[in-house]
């Protein structure tokens, strides 16, 4: 896993836990991972908070999701690959650009 793929792991937000779509932010050498959560619930969204991804961006479909989510902006969770259920599809352009300026990464390569 690299950073900005988008998984399936099984996070807790609030007081859910249950697997749902997640950004790597990076991946450590004992096979865990870094990640924030995404969800669809956009009501709950809190915008110029957490990082939105839209549908209708051209770099939409390499993400894999279904529909327009967005990265809730909350403390990185370390989760072992035993929460991992399967790998996505990646952040990718100018979308991967704009999520590593907010989330604080390195620039994608």
């Amino acid at each position: 896993m690299l950073p900005f793929d988008v998984i399936l792991a099984k996070v807790l937000v609030g007081v859910a836990e249950y697997p749902r779509w997640c950004v790597v932010l990076e991946t450590l050498v004992d096979g865990s991972v870094d990640v924030l959560p995404c969800s669809t619930k956009f009501e709950y969204c809190r915008t110029g908070v957490d990082f939105e991804i839209h549908d209708y961006l051209p770099e939409f479909k390499q993400t894999g999701l279904s529909e327009s989510s967005y990265v809730i902006e909350t403390d990185i969770q370390r989760i072992g690959p035993e929460r991992i259920r399967k790998i996505k599809g990646r952040l990718t352009g100018d979308l991967a650009r704009r999520f590593a300026e907010w989330a604080g990464m390195p620039p994608p390569e």
